[in-house]
Formats: structure tokens, sequence, C-alpha cells
């Protein structure tokens, strides 16, 4: 008796362990599915979106509203008079994201 309760006991701890883990990977993992709207961005979101790849961000808000040479994409936030300037580095992963107001 005490073997099978030890059984579960270890079984039900396995389980308990793989559950947090993928819990903590998806929580963790740059998906498409945990990219806030582009709208709903504030101004310390922007850091966040560093090790997001270029692909997610556009099957995400769309097409860019303006590409600036092979490493920038720039989105026009609606109702707002300012600009995601977002910065890719070789492979395709955001570098650096920021907020610009046009002078």
């Amino acid at each position: 008796m005490k073997k099978k309760v030890r059984h579960l006991f270890v079984f039900l701890a396995v389980v308990a362990v793989a559950w947090i883990g993928w819990r903590y990977a998806f929580q963790q993992t740059k998906d498409r599915e945990n990219l806030p709207a582009l709208e709903a961005l504030e101004e310390d979101d922007p850091k966040g979106l560093v090790g997001y790849r270029r692909a997610q961000l556009i099957s995400a808000w769309g097409t860019p509203d303006d590409t600036i040479g092979v490493g920038e994409d720039v989105w026009k936030r609606e109702g707002k008079a300012e600009y995601l300037l977002v910065s890719y580095s070789a492979n395709g992963e955001v570098e650096r994201a920021e907020f610009v107001t046009p002078s």
C-alpha cells in the first residue's frame, strides 16, 4: 500500500512540475499571443518588445506604415500624434523600440 501511495505522489509531483514549467515557458516566450495591441502600448511598453521577431509584429499589427531601410519599421498609432519606431538586429529580432513624435 505504501508503495502505491508513493508512486501516486511521485506521479502527481511530476505532473505538477511539468504544468508549472509549461506555464512559466508560455509566459516568458515571445509569442504573438503575448503581444499587446499597438494602440494599447503605454510609454514604457516598447522596451518589452525586445526579442520579438519582425514577422510576429507584422502578423499582429499588420504591415508597417513605413519601412526605413532593411532594419527599421514605423507604425502610426491610431488617435495619437506619435509613431512607434522599431529597429531590428541582423537576425530579425527587435533590438530597440521607441515612440517618436514628428516635428
